[in-house]
């Protein structure tokens, strides 16, 4: 939550920074900033609580924070919520197959800095799909897109 109090000490949000729900994969984080004031009160799941104005946590669940300016008294609370999802992974190897057969033999080396891109559709062949990513083998001829959700 990003805002600021006005003469008549109403709190005012700034959207351009505004918070959206979190998506995030299980076993990661998600992090969150309060700013506008001196006093922080969140309050979440799990009995959770900090006066920090940054927070990140694991848990799923609605989080609020109530922002206090404390030259003036002014007030303001907002809540975001998090929600965790199992995710999944695509990844394999990238090699040099000498002898043509489309099939990884014992021997055939791996191919680093090849660019993969992940497709939001089968290639099929005229039709490419949207590109939702891209990485690039290691040196192991090795490439991994995790933290997929849909």
């Amino acid at each position: 939550m990003y805002g600021y109090c006005d003469n008549l000490s109403n709190f005012r949000y700034d959207t351009t920074h505004g918070w959206s729900n979190n998506l995030t994969c299980i076993g990661t984080l998600a992090n969150r900033v309060a700013s506008g004031g001196g006093i922080y009160s969140w309050n979440g799941p799990n009995s959770f609580i900090s006066t920090l104005s940054s927070i990140t946590v694991s848990a799923p669940g609605i989080y609020t924070v109530t922002v206090t300016n404390v030259t003036n008294g002014c007030t303001a609370t907002a809540t975001t919520e998090i929600i965790i999802e199992p995710c999944g992974s695509i990844g394999d190897y990238v090699w040099q197959d000498t002898d043509n057969d489309g099939v990884q033999d014992s021997g055939e080396p791996p191919i680093a800095g090849v660019k993969v891109y992940l497709l939001n559709k089968v290639y099929l062949l005229n039709a490419s799909g949207v590109k939702i990513d891209s990485t690039t083998t290691d040196a192991l001829g090795a490439y991994l897109f995790d933290s997929l959700t849909t």
